[in-house]
């Protein structure tokens, strides 16, 4: 496979043909899939040393072919990864979309990025978005946890994003989704414009109209309006909860910080507040503020994997 192909394909900007190509040719033989997995973790090392947001545009481009070419790396002095941007081409075998490009937002940090179609995307914590792109033919991408979309307008060609539970599809519009698969929960927020949600099988279960949600919590969804304060402050790492249960509050918190939280009291876990905190400030400072409300203690388990909460 000659070089000029394969780096545009790590790069993001190879047609459909030459992914299937470059991705039969990597399957082909156990050297040329360690070949292309090197180049991968090239380019990767190179956003990893890159500030500011997920870029793919030229200048990101340009770092990576030098590279490529002369084996130079220039590391930037203090620089923080706040995402991981994959070009490997995701293959399952039960879907037919190409999803060649994944944004990966770790434990603790949020990414923004603007796809190809103008469309912005903020990405909560602990969250992944692939991304489908086939000019002209589809926006589609897949989400595994929150994240806020500000849809460029297109009549002609709708953006959806698939999750592990539904399918969300609109024109043009604000809307924030959240479905971690670690967790049953669902739910979809619309700010602006209208969507339709499906089932993964396409069976209609609602239709959204400006600061209405729609919740999957129970087993059944429940459509209910939005609070004129209720905004997407966790764009700007600021988390808001009103009148909710200490249960719901921290089911959603051990998502953004990636550790397990278990609650030993039912009456405590039942126990609503409303608060806000920036997540910063870290998991134990939130703790600390919850438990002068109504108090409890909490530990950590032995590896400092998870937070075990009782009264």
């Amino acid at each position: 496979m000659d070089k000029q192909t394969l780096e545009r394909y790590i790069c993001g900007e190879s047609s459909v043909e030459e992914r299937i190509r470059v991705t039969e040719w990597a399957e082909s033989d156990n050297d040329k899939y360690q070949e292309l997995l090197a180049l991968r973790k090239l380019y990767t090392s190179t956003l990893l040393n890159t500030a500011g947001e997920v870029k793919t545009g030229p200048r990101l481009v340009w770092s990576f072919r030098r590279m490529f070419r002369y084996a130079a790396c220039a590391v930037i002095a203090g620089a923080v990864a706040i995402g991981v941007f994959s070009m490997l081409t995701d293959r399952r075998a039960s879907r037919k979309e190409f999803y060649a490009q994944t944004i990966i937002s770790p434990v603790g940090q949020r990414v923004h990025t603007v796809l190809s179609d103008g469309t912005e995307v903020w990405l909560n914590s602990n969250s992944t978005l692939e991304i489908s792109e086939e000019a002209g033919k589809s926006r589609k991408v897949r989400l595994d946890g929150e994240a806020c979309f500000d849809v460029a307008h297109n009549d002609d060609i709708p953006f959806i994003v698939e999750t592990y539970r539904n399918e969300v599809r609109v024109l043009g519009t604000i809307f924030n989704v959240t479905a971690y698969k670690s967790s049953d929960d669902f739910s979809v927020k619309l700010y602006e414009g209208k969507v339709s949600v499906s089932d993964l099988a396409h069976n209609q279960l609602a239709i959204l109209d400006p600061r209405q949600r729609l919740d999957y919590a129970g087993g059944k969804y429940v459509k209910s309006g939005i609070p004129e304060l209720d905004t997407e402050s966790w764009i700007d790492g600021i988390y808001y909860f009103e009148d909710e249960t200490y249960l719901n509050i921290l089911d959603k918190v051990q998502n953004y910080y990636g550790i397990n939280i278990s609650i030993m009291d039912k009456e405590l876990a039942d126990y609503r507040c409303t608060c806000k905190f920036r997540q910063e400030d870290g998991i134990e400072h939130l703790l600390n503020v919850l438990s002068e409300i109504h108090p409890f203690k909490y530990a950590w388990n032995v590896d400092k994997s998870g937070i075990i909460i009782e009264k």
